[in-house]
Order: structure tokens, then sequence, then C-alpha cells
């Protein structure tokens, strides 16, 4: 459960179409999409991350959010004036914050006027700060009242490992990321950097999720059917998708 609801009533007060309980989802939409956690971010793709209605009304228990109905017309509303992004799929809502949710929270400093010259020193212009958290680890004993402090520059992000990112993929509890796995082993696809692989995870969705409907057992022999007989011709996940009728109904040898 989410303890404590955290509102930026000065960033919402020109929004005079948002209430309190929208104000509210919006806080905790920003640190559910913006969590680090591990479950979370096995069920985020490209960005995108799963929203599972029945966790948003046990975490917020004082909104009294009727249902996944309600909490779904909130997800909704909170769309339609700008805050999300919402991909509608079969029994999921996966969700993207934009730029109207994140100007709540950030905003870049352009100017260094008013900043205690300790604290101005050793933080370059143009720089992101929390508008909302106290920031440690910082010499604040000349700061004025009022003083904006900025936090020193994020830590650069460590180096793309492809084993751990393919892992990572192959331990996912959503089927499609599973049937992508397997067939990249299969293939032994590799990507060099994360552009590459988040690309490619993309662009196997499609064909991923067409396969849901079968066993992984049925899945995977038709792999093994197109890599024994697509010897002098390319095979990709789409070509699974057409002959794994063909394997069940045993019409290919």
């Amino acid at each position: 459960m989410q303890y404590n609801i955290h509102i930026n009533q000065k960033g919402l007060d020109n929004d005079k179409e948002i209430s309190l309980t929208e104000a509210s989802v919006i806080d905790w939409l920003h640190n559910f999409c913006g969590s680090n956690s591990r479950k979370i971010n096995n069920q985020r793709v490209d960005g995108w991350t799963w929203v599972n209605c029945q966790h948003l009304i046990d975490d917020m228990p004082l909104l009294r959010i009727k249902g996944r109905s309600g909490s779904g017309k909130l997800l909704g509303r909170l769309e339609k004036l700008g805050y999300i992004e919402i991909r509608r799929e079969p029994r999921k809502l996966f969700i993207k914050t934009t730029d109207k949710m994140d100007s709540l929270y950030i905003e870049v400093s352009h100017k260094t006027q008013g900043v205690s010259t300790k604290i101005q020193s050793s933080i370059p212009q143009d720089t992101y700060h929390n508008t909302n958290t106290i920031i440690l680890n910082q010499d604040t004993t000349d700061v004025p009242k009022g003083t904006i402090l900025i936090p020193p520059p994020k830590e650069p992000e460590p180096p793309f490992l492809f084993k751990e990112a393919f892992e990572k993929l192959g331990n996912s509890t959503w089927k499609p990321h599973k049937i992508i796995y397997n067939y990249w082993k299969v293939k032994g696809f590799e990507y060099e950097n994360k552009k590459q692989f988040d690309s490619a995870v993309k662009r196997e969705l499609r064909p991923a999720k067409l396969l849901e409907g079968y066993s992984a057992v049925q899945i995977n022999k038709t792999m093994e059917y197109c890599k024994d007989n697509y010897t002098t011709i390319p095979w990709t996940l789409e070509t699974v998708v057409k002959r794994v009728s063909d394997i069940i109904n045993k019409k290919l040898a």
C-alpha cells in the first residue's frame, strides 16, 4: 500500500478539471511507472508499464474506487487530460506517463540566480531537479530559505550486457517474452546495445502475441521444424505463426 500521497497543488492549480482523487492517482502512477522494482520491470515493455487495476484499488484504499470499472474510468480520464498514454490489450492495460505529468515532478533549470555559490559551483546548468524532494548529501548551511536545491548529475547507466538482458527476457512471466527468448535461442541471435535489443523485442512482439494460444511444446516443435527444413531460405517468428497449425494437425513431417 502507498502510505503517503504527494500532490503538486501549484502544478495542478491551472488544471481546473482535475479532482483530488485524480491528482492522487497521478502521484500513484508516477511512483509505480517510475519504479525500478524487478517485478514491475519484468512487466514493462518498451517503456510501457503494465498497470493492474486491482493493485491501484488496493494501494489507494482512501480513494474508495468502485471496482475495476471505476479504476478504468479514472485512468481513461487522466488519458483524456493528457497525463498518461494507454495501450489497451486483452485483459491488460499498459501505461506510459507523458511530459505533462513529468512537469509536476521535475523541471529544467535555465537560471542559477538565487542558488548558493557553494552549491552552484558543483552543478552544471540545464540539469534536472526534483521540486518535491529534499536533497541530501549537500552542505546547505549557507543556503537561503526557499532556495531550490539541484541534485548532482545522475550516474551514467551501466553498460549493456546482452546475456543479462536475454536472461531477464527468459525469466519474464509474460508469455510473448518467453516465446521471443526461445526463438532467439534457436536462432542464436545476439545484440550489441540496448537500442538494438529493445527494437528487436518490439519487432517480434506481434508474432509472439499471435502464438500465445499455443503450448510451449507446439511452438518449440514448430521452431525445430523450421530450423531443420528452412536451410536455404531464412525463417522468422512469422514463419512459426504460419506453420504451427500444420504441425499440430500433423500435415508436416
